[in-house]
């Protein structure tokens, strides 16, 4: 499903890196390369949320992340597509520096 070797897969999703694996399908959408630094706007979901009703409220700010991997095209299980995977470490570092700015 991810296109790395596995050890590097564990070691990338263990470690605060800001780098990504993304989705193939935006991949191609967005003309992107293994190796390239993206900038993503940050977003989270609102406790607020009904059941089945997805409500995302932008946070303040931008981060970059480098792209080191790619992945099929699957979905989770809300059904919405999963378009990037990054470290759990890596994401509270991101939303650290987004809310601080």
């Amino acid at each position: 499903m991810i296109d790395m070797d596995a050890a590097d897969i564990d070691e990338l999703l263990s470690s605060d890196r800001m780098e990504c694996i993304v989705n193939r399908t935006l991949m191609r959408r967005q003309k992107w390369e293994i190796g390239d630094t993206v900038v993503l706007k940050c977003y989270y979901e609102s406790a607020e949320s009904e059941f089945n009703k997805k409500e995302l409220v932008p946070m303040s700010g931008t981060i970059e992340v480098k792209i080191v991997g790619t992945m099929v095209d699957i979905r989770g299980k809300n059904g919405y597509p999963i378009q990037l995977l990054l470290p759990y470490d890596g994401v509270l570092r991101m939303y650290e520096s987004v809310a601080a700015k």
